[in-house]
């Protein structure tokens, strides 16, 4: 039973081993998807301003229009910044 157990741990051990190698592909393409997604969101947003004003105003959100453009850019750019890192 001691050996059977012994060889459960190595291999669980190379599965460790062998996905941790990819940690730094799957974070990259994280973040690449992501940014992507985040810039695609505030250009939506850039591009209906007014829409995207009265939606803030409907949520009761202070200065609607400045909050708009102040998210919107935000978001674009920031997505941006994730994107290319």
């Amino acid at each position: 039973m001691l050996e059977k157990s012994s060889f459960l741990i190595q291999i669980y051990q190379k599965f460790v081993r062998l996905l941790s190698s990819f940690q730094s592909i799957f974070l990259l393409i994280i973040r690449i998807i992501w940014g992507y997604q985040f810039f695609l969101s505030g250009w939506n947003k850039v591009g209906d301003i007014p829409g995207f004003a009265r939606f803030l105003e409907s949520l009761d959100i202070w200065a609607p229009v400045f909050h708009a453009y102040f998210v919107s850019y935000a978001e674009m750019i920031l997505g941006l910044f994730l994107l290319f890192g």
